[in-house]
C-alpha cells in the first residue's frame, strides 16, 4: 500500500505509519512540530519539504522519526532558500527504539541564503539505542558561490540569471526526489 499525503495546511502533527509500503509526505513553507512513528517492518517514510523565505518570513520546523520496529526505513528531506530577512529554525531527531535492528534512517537538511540578512540555524540529532542499524544525518547552510556565478557570466549569462539558475537547481534535486516517489504531487499541490 503506497500513501502519497500533502499535509502543507494540515492541522495534524502525529503520523502513526502500521502499514507495508511507501509512505510519502510533502509540504512547503510550514511551520510545525512533526513526528512520524515507522511501526511495521515493510514500512518506507520519505518526507520532503521545501521553504522558500523572504521579507520577514520566519519559520520552526522540529521533525521526529521514531523506529519501532527491526527493519523499516525512512527519509526526511529538507530544504530551503532564504532571502531578505527571513528565517529558519529547524530541529530534527531520529530515534530508535532498542528493537528497530536492521534499521535504514536518513535526515537531511540543505539550506541557502540569498541575502545577508536572511537566517538559518539546522541541529539534525540522533538517538540510537540498538546496533546493527544504518543511520545518517546532515545540515549545511550556504550561500550562491560566486564562483559559479563567475562561470555562468563568463559563458554569456547575466548575473540575475545566473543566481535564478542556481537557486532552481538548488531545489531541483528535492523536486525531482519527490516526484519519483509520488509522481502526481506537484500537479495536485499547485
Amino acid at each position: 500500500m503506497n500513501t502519497y499525503t500533502d499535509i502543507t495546511h494540515g492541522k495534524k502533527s502525529n503520523f502513526v505509519i502500521k502499514t507495508p509500503g511507501d509512505h510519502v509526505f510533502y509540504f512547503r513553507d510550514k511551520s510545525a512540530d512533526l513526528s512520524f512513528t515507522i511501526a511495521h517492518s515493510d514500512a518506507k517514510l520519505y518526507v520532503f519539504g521545501l521553504y522558500k523565505g523572504k521579507n520577514k518570513d520566519k519559520f520552526t520546523l522540529i521533525t521526529r522519526q521514531k523506529h519501532t520496529v527491526p527493519g523499516a526505513q525512512s527519509h526526511i528531506v529538507i530544504k530551503g532558500i532564504f532571502d531578505d530577512a527571513s528565517s529558519f529554525s529547524y530541529e530534527g531527531m531520529i530515534h530508535l527504539h532498542k528493537k528497530a535492528t536492521k534499521t535504514d534512517a536518513a535526515l537531511e537538511s540543505r539550506n541557502l541564503i540569498i541575502s545577508e540578512n536572511a537566517r538559518v540555524s539546522a541541529k539534525p540529532q540522533l538517538e540510537i539505542l540498538p546496533a546493527d542499524v544504518r543511520c545518517t544525518h546532515a545540515a549545511t547552510i550556504s550561500h550562491l558561490s560566486q564562483e559559479h556565478i563567475n562561470t555562468l557570466q563568463m559563458r554569456g549569462i547575466s548575473e540575475q540569471d545566473a543566481k535564478d539558475l542556481l537557486i532552481a537547481g538548488f531545489a531541483q534535486d528535492l523536486i525531482i526526489q519527490l516526484t519519483t516517489k509520488a509522481p502526481n504531487a506537484i500537479a495536485s499541490s499547485q
